[in-house]
């Protein structure tokens, strides 16, 4: 066994979009397009990019909806990795963004795939996939659109209607109040699911989406789903776009996707299969290595071979998942006996 090879992949777009107003929920909620755009790929320049719910009753009832979109170069990973994490430093601590006023404890928000999320790199589309496609020639630069906002940003986006049943999870769901300025804990990791891991290797750039969970997501009415109904209630989460010292000497951290590789690539023969002078070269050619699966952060071993025909002895007691993986990097020998 060896160690499986992990990889981290550094935050290479983001923005944020924002409805807000003084209308009503509904209205800024399901907004098809967004008010304003902040586009916040780092090469831009050094700032935040933020994400939360707010209803503000100082000049009268108004509210505020901002979602965030994290963009990153994956077109390396061609192998769904066998674990993946996004950790996120927030800025709150240092006073950027604003603390939880009127949440409930458990408030939460969550990561979410994208519209076109699983579909195939060489499929991809304007239709079928806006952010994907346009990530083919501005990535650098940023893809950032105000019209991302609703259909065409979120895969499961729907009017008038709680999400819960449509959209596509990245990750569990985390509390808000992680994210005060009195927590010790100003970098929170985020477990990708599987249906991640496998858009990964599907996608040259790959993107989330950071949405509030417990307001937006659920279509629920800050203004009466608050714990004190009626009373302002609001929060927003501001996430460096780049690593650098600013606003008080304070060091922040990159967005960082890291990857447990999934799998080691086939290794091409030391020689030719068949020479040109016809000599066969069966033999010269066996310690060229299979593809092998990652396990528990490890890689198996090149299975066994027999008379040069590379693959296992026997079948017989292995198991495999759905991609392929062995479900265990020990395997019992098959009972051949009749009991």
């Amino acid at each position: 066994m060896s160690k499986a090879e992990i990889i981290t992949i550094n935050l290479g777009d983001g923005f944020d979009l924002n409805s807000g107003g003084t209308t009503n929920w509904t209205t800024e909620r399901d907004a098809t397009t967004a008010d304003t755009l902040s586009n916040r790929s780092p090469s831009v320049g050094n700032d935040f990019i933020e994400m939360g719910v707010s209803f503000n009753t100082s000049r009268g009832n108004a509210w505020n909806v901002k979602r965030m979109w994290l963009g990153f170069d994956t077109s390396g990973i061609t192998i769904p990795p066998e674990k993946t994490e996004i950790s996120l430093m927030v800025a709150n601590q240092t006073g950027i963004g604003s603390n939880p006023v009127n949440l409930a404890t458990d408030h939460k928000f969550t990561l979410v795939g994208i519209k076109g999320h699983n579909v195939k790199q060489r499929d991809v589309t304007v239709g079928n996939s806006k952010i994907r496609e346009s990530a083919k020639t501005d990535f650098s630069t940023g893809v950032g659109s105000a019209a991302y906002f609703s259909s065409q940003g979120i895969s499961g986006w729907a009017s008038g209607v709680s999400w819960a049943s449509s959209y596509v999870p990245y990750s569990d769901l985390k509390n808000v109040s992680l994210f005060t300025s009195s927590n010790t804990e100003n970098i929170v990791t985020f477990t990708l699911n599987r249906q991640a891991r496998l858009d990964i290797a599907a996608s040259d750039h790959f993107y989330v989406c950071v949405i509030d969970y417990t307001y937006d997501l659920l279509n629920v009415d800050p203004s009466t789903g608050s714990p004190s109904a009626g009373a302002a209630s609001s929060y927003e989460i501001a996430i460096p776009n780049n690593t650098f010292s600013g606003r008080g000497g304070v060091s922040f951290e990159i967005p960082k996707l890291t990857l447990t590789v999934g799998a080691i690539k086939d290794e091409p023969a030391t020689k030719e299969r068949i020479e040109k002078d016809f000599t066969l070269n069966t033999f010269e050619d066996i310690t060229a290595q299979r593809k092998r699966f990652a396990k528990n952060g490890v890689v198996v071993d090149q299975v066994p071979f027999l008379l040069g025909m590379k693959g296992p002895l026997s079948l017989r007691g292995r198991q495999f998942d759905d991609d392929g993986k062995p479900i265990s990097t020990t395997v019992n020998p098959p009972n051949t006996s009749k009991d």
